[in-house]
């Protein structure tokens, strides 16, 4: 049995993990083999307390003869994790509510969410608000997300449009701040769309949506505002 010494996750090695069970596959019998790997892996030859006194295979195993046991497979780097706070924005018209895309980002580049800001005072709130042609009603509620390393806290604001000023316009340009490195909001292209909360939370919105705009959105469903 090999001994591979690269990241089990990489291209290449991965590559020559499966060209090696390639050439050990008993001919006519990949289901009993595969099953053979897996209760192994999952019993015996874990990747850091293998139990290899009792292992079927252990004579034949490179990795024990070349005393490698205990430093393959590498031990993944792990990030650091980044806390997010962040304030979003759920600005209602009738029935629907207004989502805009991301801009400017790696990470989910073009994806809608709800307005979004850098969770801070409520003066910043308030002005974030008025320049989406709407004014805050309540605090709503919070949601937790995950992306990669960051752990995003979302607390969620309801909004309600201002007759005369509709939101989405122009005159949004600048009106949601960038809260930190890949997870920004900035309406740069003045662009929104008005959808309805119930085709939000189900990711029926036409748009290609944000993890978090559906969880704000089933959150928002659940308090009773999308009615």
């Amino acid at each position: 049995l090999g001994a591979h010494p690269g990241d089990p996750a990489g291209a290449a090695t991965r590559r020559s993990i499966d060209a090696a069970a390639l050439r050990m596959l008993p001919e006519g019998q990949a289901s009993v083999f595969n099953q053979a790997l897996m209760d192994l892996g999952a019993t015996i030859c874990s990747a850091r307390n293998p139990e290899c006194a009792r292992c079927p295979v252990a004579s034949g195993c490179l990795a024990r003869s070349r005393s490698l046991v205990d430093s393959i497979p590498p031990l993944a780097k792990r990030k650091m994790t980044v806390k997010v706070e962040l304030a979003a924005l759920a600005i209602r018209r009738g029935g629907e509510y207004l989502l805009m895309p991301r801009a400017g980002d790696r990470l989910m580049k073009g994806m809608w969410e709800f307005p979004l800001i850098a969770e801070g005072e409520k003066k910043a709130l308030d002005g974030a608000a008025r320049n989406l042609g709407a004014r805050l009603v309540a605090q709503v509620g919070m949601v937790r997300h995950t992306i990669t390393n960051h752990r995003i806290r979302i607390t969620v604001y309801e909004a309600r449009t201002v007759r005369g000023k509709p939101a989405a316009s122009g005159a949004v340009r600048h009106a949601v701040r960038e809260p930190g490195a890949h997870l920004s909001t900035r309406a740069e292209q003045g662009t929104g769309r008005w959808i309805p909360l119930e085709g939000i939370a189900a990711g029926r919105a036409g748009v290609a949506l944000t993890g978090t705009a559906r969880k704000i959105a089933r959150m928002m469903a659940l308090a009773g505002k999308g009615a």
